[in-house]
């Protein structure tokens, strides 16, 4: 899953105000964050396999240690205590360790049986990612629904504060298109890890960017 990620991000927002939204998104996509670095170390796999499921040619051979349910759980947990200790809220850490848990969860819908419990056990997936059809409508959906419960509520400063919202909406949704209907990556982990990494700096302090004129 992509844009469904971001999708908890945009959602669990208003539990927490005072954590910027790009803080949010990063908590909902942190697994995400962490499995790239993992590629670099050669802790974990990946393989391009053109037509593994409908929707994305990625084989997942090892991904223990950043995406399997034990360690989200500690991911978590450890994301949730690092919010506390900036902002000191209860809902910062609660919300903030289920975004993270969130990922798991959202995967393990999309993907194929790759989905691991625990480091070196069994794994699992419901691979709505061979539905082409399902996998937009679950995403998009998902997506769409969340910025809306984001922005219920909210005065944006200007037009320029719609604007700004609108143009991170539609980018990340152009992302998402390409890295369905584009031409699969090539197979090189190290290249798959350093393009994943590459789009971090952006999310963050655009995210917060945008958070700042609608809020």
């Amino acid at each position: 899953m992509f844009i469904g990620h971001f999708a908890v991000g945009f959602a669990l927002k208003k539990t927490e105000p005072r954590l910027p939204l790009g803080i949010w998104l990063v908590a909902a996509m942190f697994l995400d964050i962490l499995w790239p670095v993992f590629l670099l170390l050669g802790i974990e796999k990946v393989a391009i396999v053109p037509g593994i499921t409908r929707v994305m040619p990625l084989d997942l051979i090892n991904l223990d240690w950043s995406h399997s349910l034990a360690m989200a759980v500690l991911w978590a947990i450890l994301f949730g205590a690092v919010v506390f200790a900036f902002v000191r809220s209860r809902n910062a850490f609660i919300f903030g360790a289920l975004a993270v848990l969130s990922h798991w969860l959202l995967d393990y819908a999309t993907h194929r049986a790759d989905m691991p419990l625990a480091p070196h056990s069994a794994r699992y997936g419901l691979e709505l990612w061979n539905s082409l059809a399902g996998t937009l409508i679950v995403e998009l959906g998902l997506f769409f629904l969340s910025v809306f419960i984001y922005t219920r509520g909210v005065t944006a400063h200007g037009k320029r504060g719609w604007l700004a919202l609108v143009l991170f909406v539609v980018f990340w949704v152009v992302m998402y298109m390409m890295s369905v209907f584009g031409p699969p990556p090539p197979n090189n982990p190290t290249v798959i890890a350093i393009s994943s990494l590459v789009l971090i700096p952006i999310v963050m302090p655009w995210a917060n960017w945008v958070d700042g004129k609608i809020h």
